[in-house]
């Protein structure tokens, strides 16, 4: 039987395993998540048993999305934890302290507390969450006079000295201020070894330069935003941190003066005889479906300045939609997993239909420029749907035959960027389930 709250995974877990293992944050029923740290064996134990009843790794965390709310458990060894990388964890397991309800699952001891959250500390570059500043202050309070030389002990052995004089010197004043934390984090490394230096020195790089990327794609009246609602929910849910953005994917500027006059000069020009070339530079505003049979017109013939202002037109399209591209990556650089609405597939797909579809432009270059300048989805799911779908919900956005091209064209570009397709047609939490385990799964 599979557990159906937190509480009694715990307890199942607790049964498990035939020695120790920390629970380091929020004790259920009030935790959002279990945080375990483990010794060799009890790790495998509990890792083989997550895995066997359903749960699914990510990094260090196991999660479960079949209950409400899900169930995630953070796992990590006790051996190597910390800056120190050669010894077997044992030290954090002096002191543990019982839990009523569990035999083995029990509490890290004041002094063993006081160096978890100077790790924190470290990781986090000097800032300290409330809840971690209240468990430390708790363990300086119930440790006693000689709780600080306790800790540095353990300390030592995990070379954390550093960020364990820093936690020391938090605790004594107010929240830090951002120079103050620099100073800090500076400190820190001053006060370490030479051994110490570099491992501190990747603890306090920042983890990640831009989140992981998600991009969930199709054409409109796919149900993309209400998936990237529910998915956002869901991980953040299971404790990572995520957001989500929308992305405009149909930037087409307009000609700038100097083409708008050779457009307005090529227009002047004796209409070409029947049944040869008739295309001329668009507007771009978007067309209607009426216009949908000039697509693939001829473009042999026309003048040269005109072709390059065709082509100069579309590289300004492919600009200003890898810019817009970058745009929410870079407002949420810190988070952990950014979940698109629409992105760089859906900016190509637009691309190929209003230069290469409706005007029968060679647009190869423009997508490869595109491509480029675009940041990469680590994962990309496309909604898929029927184009009478599509229609029955954006018919005021394009025909069904318009849709029906865009299902075409997201057939042959999707497979390029190893998109992976979830049938939507289903209901909202059908699709959700599908769509989180497919993210979950493929998440680098």
């Amino acid at each position: 039987m599979h557990p159906g709250s937190l509480a009694e995974l715990a307890r199942d877990l607790d049964i498990l395993v035939q020695a120790p293992v920390l629970m380091t944050g929020t004790l259920p029923p009030e935790a959002a998540d279990l945080d375990l740290v483990a010794r060799s064996s009890e790790f495998q134990a509990l890792a083989g048993h997550l895995e066997g009843t359903g749960f699914r790794r990510w990094r260090r965390t196991w999660a479960r999305f079949d209950t409400d709310p899900p169930l995630a458990v953070q796992l990590s060894a006790a051996a190597g934890w910390g800056s120190g990388r050669d010894h077997d964890g044992e030290e954090l397991f002096r002191d543990a302290r019982p839990v009523d309800g569990f035999r083995h699952l029990m509490r890290p001891g004041p002094a063993v507390q006081l160096v978890l959250v100077a790790q924190s500390l470290l990781v986090r570059r000097g800032s300290l969450p409330t809840a971690k500043r209240r468990r430390a202050e708790a363990a300086v309070q119930d440790g006693g006079v000689k709780i600080w030389h306790k800790a540095t002990d353990i300390a030592v052995i995990l070379q954390l000295t550093g960020p364990l004089n820093a936690l020391r010197r938090l605790l004594e004043q107010d929240n830090w201020t951002r120079p103050r934390r620099v100073a800090a984090m500076a400190r820190v490394l001053m006060e370490g070894s030479p051994s110490t230096l570099l491992p501190m020195a990747r603890q306090l790089a920042p983890h990640r330069t831009r989140p992981l990327l998600v991009s969930l794609s199709g054409p409109d009246g796919s149900g993309k935003s209400t998936q990237a609602a529910r998915l956002t929910e869901a991980l953040r849910a299971v404790g990572v941190d995520a957001a989500s953005a929308w992305v405009p994917t149909t930037l087409r500027p307009r000609l700038p003066g100097v083409l708008q006059s050779v457009k307005q000069r090529a227009q002047q020009r004796p209409a070409p005889p029947p049944g040869g070339p008739t295309t001329v530079l668009q507007s771009a505003a978007p067309a209607g479906g009426a216009a949908a049979h000039a697509a693939g017109a001829a473009t042999r013939g026309r003048p040269v300045a005109l072709r390059l202002a065709e082509h100069l037109w579309v590289t300004s399209a492919a600009v200003s939609n890898a810019r817009a591209m970058w745009r929410p990556v870079w407002q949420h650089r810190r988070r952990e997993v950014l979940v698109l609405d629409r992105f760089v597939l859906d900016a190509d797909a637009k691309l190929v239909y209003w230069y290469d579809h409706r005007r029968g432009l060679d647009i190869r270059v423009e997508r490869r420029l595109l491509g480029l300048l675009s940041p990469r989805a680590n994962v990309t799911v496309v909604l898929t749907v029927t184009p009478e779908t599509n229609h029955a919900r954006r018919r005021d956005e394009f025909d069904l035959e318009e849709f029906r091209a865009f299902w075409h064209i997201y057939g042959t570009l999707a497979p390029e960027v190893g998109a992976i397709d979830v049938d939507a047609h289903r209901s909202e939490a059908d699709v959700a389930s599908d769509v989180l385990a497919t993210v979950w799964s493929r998440l680098p």
